[in-house]
């Protein structure tokens, strides 16, 4: 997890599973992820002392399969979304979910393939807003 103080020059660090604080904004992006049909995390990150108001966005990058992926997301390690895409339907982005995450939350996104085994490029993002208080 990095944080910036507020009023530094803030600078994004690049893809990851970790959460990007800049003064009270969240922000994480996993970049291409290589996911079978194993469950594996894109994003896994705690957040802080404040609530945050975020948007999750799940990315699949392989546009020409038909390969349908879920995509689910847990708060301390309990399922709170999940939903599924299909690259042949749908566009990248997808879709947006609003969350509501609590205080020091373990965040975690997990994707697979449900159709095969086949390897496919998948991503998410999370984006968000931190209120204290």
């Amino acid at each position: 997890m990095s944080k910036t103080k507020k009023g530094s020059n803030a600078t994004f660090t690049g893809t990851g599973k970790a959460f990007s604080f800049i003064d009270d904004r969240l922000f994480a992006y996993s970049g291409a992820v290589a996911i079978d049909n194993n469950e594996t995390a894109v994003i896994e990150s705690q957040t802080g002392k404040g609530y945050t108001v975020a948007q999750f966005t799940p990315v699949y990058f392989d546009t020409s399969s038909s390969d349908d992926v879920v995509y689910k997301v847990y708060f301390n390690n309990l399922q709170v979304y999940g939903t599924v895409v299909n690259g042949a339907t749908s566009e990248t982005p997808f879709q947006t979910t609003p969350l509501l995450i609590p205080p020091l939350t373990l965040v975690k996104v997990e994707a697979y393939n449900r159709t095969d085994t086949s390897t496919l490029n998948l991503g998410a993002i999370i984006t968000g807003r931190v209120y204290y208080g």
